[in-house]
């Protein structure tokens, strides 16, 4: 049986000497790990076998730019197990049932139920003294979270995996408009900075058959109607005056005094704002009831994309996220400079979060960096 821990390419030779045997513990001798905090993380290149379960939108692993990334970065080759979503939880359990045939690495959440079963049964195995040894990224998160290690610590006092842990910067700040950059290439547009440069661009959209189909079918700015951050008049109320697209949250400080941005003068600015693009075409009624399906029938429109700009936390409340979807049509609009030239963009707060498992010690010593990613669930097997 070979055993599971929470492992990256630091872990593999007190790993591979304890759980494996053979040519397969005389081979991990030879993986020597760089000192902690240093990458890569192997002083030669190796490979491991990773299970993963992508959802659809995310494509193959084998061709994904961040996966691509974290081998650069580690000195570590994934030969990557992909089975569909679907099939996740089924695989998975006959796998950790049978013991046998086990990846190098299973990157997949696992509930902290499963977690404490296979550790006590002795298929993971504990990482206390490898996370003191070379977790210095997971000391980080020690440090912020203090309860962190705790929660994540098994009944029998043993560590073993580590805790997903996510500031999620896209939901702290998911106010976001999204434009279709193909259709400004198309028509020599550059990105809006302004509200009146924005009206510049919507026009253009509307008057110019921005998507080259020969029909005027454009629609410059449709949003849906009730979805994460979708408001319509949020995002474009923020060049005005403040408007979190939340009406139990349209207060602020300003000095000594709690303000209810609805009686600022700001606000009868944005609205009539919002009334121009309406009365204009520019902002199509349908953002007030448009569903979901509805407005993705028309980002997706095989006779071309009709949508010129769109509002939601991602772009994938309004376009398909397939490899070769309209997503690829957008980006994310800067805030915009109103009349009194503030630019903000507003989102409601969230904190870290601990969930199970994730990145294995060495690896979570560059997740937390602000230049990494810090969203991978991970467990592994040796």
């Amino acid at each position: 049986m070979r055993k599971l821990t929470m492992l990256f390419a630091l872990t593999i030779v007190p790993v591979l000497a304890f759980g494996a045997a053979g040519a397969e513990g005389a081979a991990a001798e030879r993986m020597l790990p760089t000192p902690a905090g240093v990458l890569p993380i192997v002083e030669e290149p190796v490979t491991l076998k990773v299970f993963v379960a992508p959802a659809p939108f995310i494509g193959d692993f084998n061709t994904n730019k961040a996966t691509i990334y974290w081998e650069d970065m580690t000195g570590v080759n994934i030969e990557w197990i992909q089975v569909p979503a679907q099939d996740k939880e089924e695989k998975l359990s006959l796998m950790l049932s049978s013991g046998s045939d086990l990846p190098d690495i299973i990157s997949t959440p696992l509930s902290f139920e499963q977690v404490i079963l296979y550790g006590s049964q002795g298929l993971f195995l504990p990482l206390n003294d490898l996370i003191d040894e070379y977790g210095h990224g997971v000391h980080k998160v020690f440090k912020l979270e203090p309860n962190a290690r705790n929660v994540i610590t098994a009944p029998d006092g043993n560590i073993y995996a580590l805790p997903y842990y996510n500031d999620c910067y896209h939901c702290r700040y998911a106010q976001r408009a999204w434009i279709n950059v193909d259709w400004m290439q198309r028509l020599g547009l550059e990105m809006p900075e302004t509200t009146d440069e924005l009206v510049e661009v919507l026009r253009a959209f509307k008057d110019n058959d921005a998507n080259g189909n020969g029909k005027e079918d454009e629609i410059p700015l449709l949003s849906l109607a009730n979805s994460w951050h979708s408001d319509s008049t949020a995002f474009l109320m923020n060049p005005f005056t403040f408007n979190p697209g939340n009406s139990t949250m349209w207060r602020y400080v300003e000095g000594d005094e709690i303000v209810f941005a609805p009686l600022q003068p700001g606000w009868k600015d944005g609205l009539r704002y919002l009334r121009m693009l309406h009365d204009e075409g520019l902002l199509d009624p349908e953002s007030f009831s448009i569903d979901q399906n509805s407005l993705r029938q028309l980002t997706e429109n095989p006779g071309g994309n009709q949508v010129g700009m769109s509002l939601g936390g991602y772009h994938g409340m309004f376009a398909a996220l397939d490899a070769d979807g309209a997503k690829n049509d957008y980006e994310a609009l800067p805030p915009l400079a109103g009349p009194a030239g503030p630019r903000a963009g507003r989102g409601r707060g969230g904190g870290g979060t601990v969930w199970f498992p994730v990145c294995p010690p060495r690896r979570s010593s560059w997740l937390p960096r602000t230049a990494g990613i810090r969203r991978l669930p991970t467990v592994g097997a040796t």
